[in-house]
């Protein structure tokens, strides 16, 4: 039932009960920030201060009588003066909205003989604040005889939103009031203003560290911990602060967007899933870390702002799914991503400053971790020894596509090993051939291909003796990744002279067939390490050329054959 009225007067007994009796279900969203005053915590048994609404005269929160959570609102009838509390929410003109909420009277509310009354209402207001419009209210009085001790549920329902209204003012509290007998106040709990418009974000409330679990530090009240639920980490705090869950927290969406760092953390885990579409990490600004461990349940997207940093800091349970980076931000791995799915760079920097898996030892096997991609404009740089279950960039994509190994190394596992190393070989090719050098997989620390080079071979064996592709910096000229250019380095290009091939068959310059360049790039490497070499030209020991001038009848020997 609609009730509706241009001019303030009491409703009617039998409007006002009709009114008592009708609660409509949703029409679209509750648009109202902390509909059932939860937020923020604070000590019994009463507080001023409500997040999202504004305070009107000496209007109150309270712990007396609530009928979800632990608050409501306190209108004190027995004041004259009135009061309460209002929000102002976006909403479209022409539209449909209703509104409801709670009423609790105490027995002395009846005797109060001054006018009185418990007053709900919405006004509608333009762009620049005043009222457009009628305004829709329901103001119960103690002349309706409503119920005592009990919650009243109310409803105004089917409001059209007036031409040239951009916003709705709800309030609740009480008008005018007066002595009474006995406890004689009214209590208002769990509101809705329902209708077309954009649903709040559950947003952190307080300037403080806390628990993620007292849905007093949100700004719905409620606790983000659901299947599609956002949790959103905004502009509340004005220095690093550290928020903690002890037990496993379920989201869809976590957005961190505050100059200052969010550190997520706790003895809980953080798992991301969401009904349909992906799960989301979204941060706009400032460095944010997430430091419990992340389960994915779906596939999810890390869009990263520029200049903003994500810091993963715990382990990242994959479960097979995709997560990928996007963004032109920073990306910050810096514990392992585990079981299988693929890390994926789509724009900004990823930066691998752990190994994503579980390297082999003698005795143990290795543990893949994802497999890495990179297929958009972004890098990824490689800041600690990788085990993993594929790499690849993606160099057919427009913009440079890059794998920067450093000084580190990767080992790849699964599928057909030497499909593997074609593909790493073929993007370690691509970068050489590119106008920056970046363009696929390389090293920063190469030296244009003259002494150091990168350097691919499905023939490495691992610590347990496994097979697996190795990719590495090495020195230009070892064909078996041992990090010497020595004698058998020689041998395997020897044996496919002048044939086509790989690095680990002696390809040196990625020309794909192995000749005179590839033994000259290994003579002038000959006999010398990878380990702590100057980036300068190395120049031929005596022993070397004379090495050289042997090998090189050798191959000769080899062309007439």
């Amino acid at each position: 039932m609609r009730v509706s009225k241009s001019i303030r007067t009491a409703v009617p007994a039998a409007v006002a009960l009709a009114a008592l009796s009708v609660v409509n279900p949703a029409q679209a969203v509750n648009l109202l920030l902390n509909p059932s005053f939860e937020s923020p915590s604070a000590p019994p048994a009463t507080s001023n201060t409500i997040t999202g609404w504004n305070r009107v005269n000496d209007a109150s929160r309270a712990t007396f009588r609530f009928l979800t959570g632990t608050w409501s609102i306190w209108a004190k009838t027995f004041q004259s003066i009135g009061g309460g509390f209002n929000q102002e929410v976006a909403i479209q003109p022409g539209q449909q909205y209703d509104f409801s909420a709670n009423l609790n009277l105490e027995p002395g509310f009846l005797t109060i003989t001054d006018p009185v009354g418990a007053d709900m209402r919405v006004t509608w207001l333009d762009s620049g604040g005043s009222p457009v419009g009628t305004e829709s209210f329901i103001n119960i009085t103690p002349a309706s005889n409503p119920a005592t001790d009990t919650w009243i549920p109310l409803a105004i329902n089917d409001i059209v939103a007036p031409a040239g209204a951009a916003k709705a003012k709800v309030f609740f509290g009480w008008t005018d009031g007066g002595p009474g007998t006995g406890s004689q106040s009214a209590f208002w709990d769990d509101v809705v203003f329902d209708g077309p418009g954009v649903a709040p974000v559950n947003s952190w409330a307080v300037d403080s560290s806390g628990d993620w679990n007292d849905g007093g530090n949100w700004t719905l009240g409620s606790i983000p911990n659901a299947v599609d639920a956002t949790a959103d980490f905004a502009g509340a705090i004005t220095a690093a602060r550290t928020v903690y869950t002890d037990s496993a927290t379920t989201i869809g969406t976590l957005a961190m967007g505050n100059a200052n760092t969010y550190v997520i953390t706790g003895a809980g885990s953080l798992t991301f899933d969401v009904s349909t579409g992906n799960a989301q990490i979204i941060v706009t600004q400032g460095l944010q870390k997430v430091n419990l461990p992340v389960v994915l349940n779906d596939n999810t997207t890390a869009n990263v702002s520029a200049g903003a940093t994500l810091n993963m800091a715990d382990p990242v349970n994959l479960n097979g799914r995709t997560f990928n980076k996007t963004g032109a931000g920073t990306l910050l791995i810096e514990a392992p991503v585990r079981n299988g799915g693929s890390l994926r760079a789509s724009a900004g920097n990823t930066q691998l400053n752990f190994g994503i898996g579980q390297a082999a030892v003698s005795g143990s096997p290795a543990v893949a971790g994802a497999s890495v991609l990179v297929d958009g404009a972004a890098k990824v740089t490689v800041g600690a020894d990788q085990t993993l279950s594929g790499l690849d960039a993606d160099t057919a994509v427009t913009g440079d596509q890059e794998i920067d190994l450093l000084g580190n190394r990767a080992r790849v596992y699964g599928g057909v090993l030497a499909t593997a190393e074609q593909g790493i070989y073929n993007d370690i090719k691509a970068a050489y051939a590119s106008a920056s050098r970046h363009d696929g997989i390389y090293s920063s620390l190469d030296d244009a291909g003259t002494n150091l080079s990168v350097g691919v071979s499905d023939q490495s064996t691992d610590a347990n003796g496994n097979a697996s592709v190795l990719v590495r910096l090495t020195r230009t000229g070892d064909a078996n990744l041992d990090g010497t250019t020595n004698i058998s380095d020689f041998a395997a290009l020897a044996a496919n002279f002048n044939t086509p091939g790989r690095w680990d068959n002696g390809d040196f310059d990625y020309s794909g067939t192995i000749n005179i360049s590839d033994f000259s790039l290994l003579a002038a490497n000959f006999n010398l390490s990878a380990a702590g070499l100057p980036r300068g030209a190395a120049v031929p020991e005596p022993a070397l050329l004379s090495i050289g001038v042997v090998a090189m009848g050798l191959l000769a020997r080899r062309r007439s054959m």
